[in-house]
Parts: C-alpha cells; sequence; structure tokens
C-alpha cells in the first residue's frame, strides 16, 4: 500500500468457483477470496493467495515485447466521487495459455511503476513445464516479460513493492527481487521453505526499502528481511509454531510489522498465533484458541494500525467478526460481530489514519462498513457478487471494483467515506464467472489510475485464457 490516506479497491465477481486455496478448521481447502494479493503493506485485504513457487532457469525476456503507453493525464489523483471510465482491454502476456487455476498478483511501487505475476501452463510455455512470468511497468513502458523459471506448485506467490523501487517476490523455494525501474531480476535460494499444504510463504514490504518474507521451515514459522545495505535476506528472530492452515505478514508506514499463522488445535478448533515485529525484533507469539463449540473458524485477515497493533478479521460461525491484537500488551482485544450471519470471504484494509474498511459476502452480494474511530457504520450493499478483494489505492480516494457477469466493474468512493460511486463494468475478466481474489489485481500508475489486471478469456476468440490489463479514469 503506497497512500497516506489511504483508498481501497474493492474487487468483486459474480462467481467465486475457482478461488484460492485456504483451509478450514479440518484443513479443508476453502475459497480464500477477498485476500490482497499486494502482499502485505498496511492491510491484508486479500491473501495473497497465499502459495508457493521450486527450481528456476535463467530468466529470459523478448526485448520484442516492450510496450510505451501514454502516462496519462494530470498529476492529481481522480476525483473520488466520479465515476469511473475504462479504456480498452489489452493484451499483457505474450503467449497466452494462463493457469486459470493459479493466481495473479500485482503491487504498486513510485512514481507510476508496478509489476504483475502469474502462472503460465506447461501446455503452452514450450518446454512442457509450468512458469512463473511476470511483467513491469517502468512508469511509461511496459518492460518485456520476464520468466521467472520453473514452477512445480502453480497456485499463486505475493509480490510486495517497497518505495525504493524493488520487488519482491518467491518461486518455489527462490526469493526473487526485481528493479521496477530496470526489470533487472535476482535470486536467491531458499531451500529451507517446507513443501506442501496452502501456504509456502507471505511478504510484505517495508516502505523504506526491504520486505518481510514470513515462511516455515517444517519445524518453525520464521521470517526473514531484506537488507537494503547488504542487498541480502537476514534473518530474524521470529520463532514460532508451524503453520498447518494459512499464514499472513503486513507492514505499515512506520516499518513496524505483524505475522498470523494458524494451526488445528486437534479438537476442531483452531489455535491463532499472532506475533508484532518493532523494526528490530519480534516480540513471542501469543496464541487464542477457537473451539469449535463456538463455530467454524476461517479466514483470518490482516491489516496493521500506525500504532503497530494489530487489526484481524474472520468468519466464525457464518458471522464474520473482528478484533484486534495489543502490540505492547501481547493481548487479544474483544470480538465485535460485523454481520452475524451467512457471511463469507472477510476482507480487510487500514489506511494510515487508521480507518478500517471490513468487507464480506452475504446472500449474493458483497458489503462493506468502514469504522473511522467510532465503531463500524451501517452496511453499504455494493450490489451482487461471490468474491471480494478489498485493496488500498492513492491518494485520499476510495476506489471500488465489482464482477458481474461477464466482467470486472469498478467504482470508488473517497478516503474515510462509506459512500460509494455506481459500479461501470471493465469489459475484463472470465466471461462465464471469475474469482477476483485470485484471479485479478489492481495497481495504480502515476495519475492514481487504476490499472486492472486479470485472467481473460482470449481477445482474439482463441480458447484458453490470457492476461490482461485495462486502465479505468
Amino acid at each position: 500500500m503506497h497512500s497516506t490516506r489511504g483508498s481501497l479497491v474493492v474487487l468483486m465477481s459474480l462467481l467465486a468457483a475457482a478461488s484460492c486455496v485456504d483451509s478450514d478448521e479440518n484443513g479443508t481447502p476453502n475459497a480464500d477470496a477477498g485476500l490482497d494479493l499486494d502482499a502485505g503493506s498496511k492491510s491484508d485485504a486479500t491473501t495473497p493467495t497465499d502459495a508457493s513457487l521450486i527450481d528456476a532457469p535463467t530468466p529470459t525476456s523478448d526485448a520484442s515485447d516492450a510496450t510505451t503507453l501514454d502516462a496519462g493525464g494530470d498529476s492529481a489523483a481522480p476525483d473520488a466521487s466520479t465515476t469511473f471510465t475504462c479504456g480498452a482491454v489489452t493484451q499483457l502476456d505474450s503467449k497466452g495459455g494462463i493457469d486459470g487455476s493459479a493466481s495473479v498478483s500485482a503491487a504498486t511501487g513510485p512514481s507510476g511503476r508496478w509489476i504483475a505475476t502469474w502462472f503460465q501452463t506447461s501446455a503452452t510455455s514450450g518446454d512442457g513445464q509450468y512458469h512463473a512470468k511476470a511483467r513491469v511497468m517502468d512508469g511509461s513502458t511496459l518492460l518485456p516479460e520476464q520468466d521467472l523459471g520453473i514452477t512445480t506448485f502453480a497456485l499463486g506467490a505475493p509480490v510486495a513493492v517497497d518505495n525504493a523501487g524493488r520487488a519482491y517476490t518467491f518461486q518455489d523455494a527462490s526469493r526473487r527481487t526485481v528493479d521496477l525501474a530496470t526489470g533487472t531480476l535476482t535470486a536467491e535460494s531458499l531451500a529451507s521453505i517446507a513443501g506442501g499444504g496452502t501456504d509456502k510463504i507471505a511478504m510484505a514490504p517495508l516502505r523504506a526499502g526491504g520486505a518481510i518474507s514470513l515462511y516455515r521451515t517444517g519445524t518453525a514459522m520464521v521470517a526473514d528481511r531484506w537488507d537494503t545495505v547488504q542487498s541480502k535476506w537476514v534473518a530474524t528472530d521470529l520463532v514460532g509454531p508451524p503453520l498447518a492452515l494459512g499464514m499472513r505478514v503486513v507492514t505499515n508506514a512506520a516499518g513496524k510489522a505483524a505475522a498470523l499463522w494458524y494451526v488445528s488445535d486437534g479438537a476442531g478448533g483452531n489455535d491463532l498465533y499472532v506475533s508484532t515485529y518493532d523494526g528490530s525484533h519480534w516480540v513471542a507469539a501469543k496464541k487464542k484458541n477457537f473451539p469449535i463449540g463456538g463455530g467454524s473458524t476461517a479466514r483470518f485477515t490482516l491489516a496493521l494500525l500506525s500504532t503497530g497493533d494489530a487489526a484481524i478479521a474472520y468468519e466464525v460461525g457464518g458471522a464474520m467478526a473482528f478484533m484486534k491484537y495489543n502490540a505492547i500488551a501481547g493481548t487479544f482485544g474483544a470480538p465485535t460481530t460485523v454481520n452475524a450471519t451467512g457471511t463469507s470471504n472477510p476482507a480487510l484494509v487500514v489506511d494510515d489514519l487508521d480507518r478500517t474498511t471490513v468487507g464480506y459476502l452475504r446472500g449474493g452480494k458483497a458489503y462493506t462498513r468502514l469504522d473511522t474511530g467510532a465503531g463500524f457504520s451501517p452496511e453499504h450493499d455494493l450490489g451482487a457478487a461471490t468474491s471480494l478483494r478489498l485493496k488500498e489505492g492513492p491518494a485520499a480516494s476510495v476506489v471500488a471494483l465489482t464482477y458481474r457477469t461477464p466482467s470486472i466493474y469498478i467504482a470508488r468512493a473517497g478516503a474515510g467515506s462509506s459512500a460509494w460511486s455506481t459500479p461501470v463494468s471493465t469489459a475484463a475478466g472470465i466471461s462465464n464467472g471469475e474469482d477476483v481474489a485470485r484471479q485479478a489485481d489492481v495497481v495504480f500508475d502515476a495519475t492514481g489510475r487504476a490499472v486492472v489486471i486479470t485472467q481473460q478469456n482470449s481477445l482474439d476468440g482463441g480458447a484458453g485464457l490470457v492476461m490482461a490489463q485495462v486502465t479505468c479514469q
């Protein structure tokens, strides 16, 4: 996240058939919609589709693939009171043949730079292997597509970008950094990542430079930090019980962080662990048990307040609950019921003024509620949807997106406002239903325009999926 007042982008889909993988208290995969693939930063408005990616060949690119784009309009962000107008949908990848079961991840950097990652199927990669791919916008030009290497676990990978313009991602057991100004890519082996499971690693940017990399070794949860002086990953002092079901990590503008993971308690419920980072050290993880008698719990989402306290939204017994974790005291606050019945797919965004927006699905629609410090506002109906993503955007706007068959829609609301503009079609997306929580993402250019990155039906009438982009202002 990259704004001082925070804007949100809400990605909604009317069909959530395919979804990113998370697990309930019994370890059963769930649609982990509404979790922010813009890995970490202040809010985990989605998961990343927490996932993983193994060995990588030397990255390659096709220089003929570079495209110069209109840097676009005024330097100010669009007026948050207006509805979006969207341009043409254009193809982002070079070959097509996108793996629809994998996740799309994208993140915004400084000066309108951004990066998007996706996965190409073995049938179209040229060597019979699945490949992780990336493309960088350097502010005015789409740089050549990068091959991040062969992947054996193609659910998806988070990508995080710091304010110095360096992106961080991973592919199987190799973490990668990308210079958004040049597209230069480096890799570092991380053989200690444990295999299997729904999550392998989570990442969040340190805004001043660097990132936090949270992962499991098989015996413990640990975290590394990218050291900008040494230009390498260095160990931190986080050590916690190993992950079984899900993990999250987020950071704030002050360089603080919070990590969350949860495991089965062996009796049908979940044990939730939270640890906070003060910029130098992690506090020992604290545990909160959610017994099965209180209702099934799943899809824990995480955001970080300016104080370093954590905000957590989650499903429990068909309701959506919200609670805070006090970083200094190491205690969990009393849960607040945001919606009492029929709720799924919680989403959460906190801006730099600690204004908190929660989102959820109920009865085939998506809803949001805003807390500016005096409690949650009445819910706002965002329309028909079966998947949901919230994401913070630039400047002082609050932006919104929706998916209605056959396309993704977009709308917005002002920072600190619970009102949303009327959603308009982007004409992009998968026409027979799309889970935007994992099959789409959104970034922002230098003028504050939203760039929707999405899996897409072939634009030339061919079979299979391609990666596409559409700019809305």
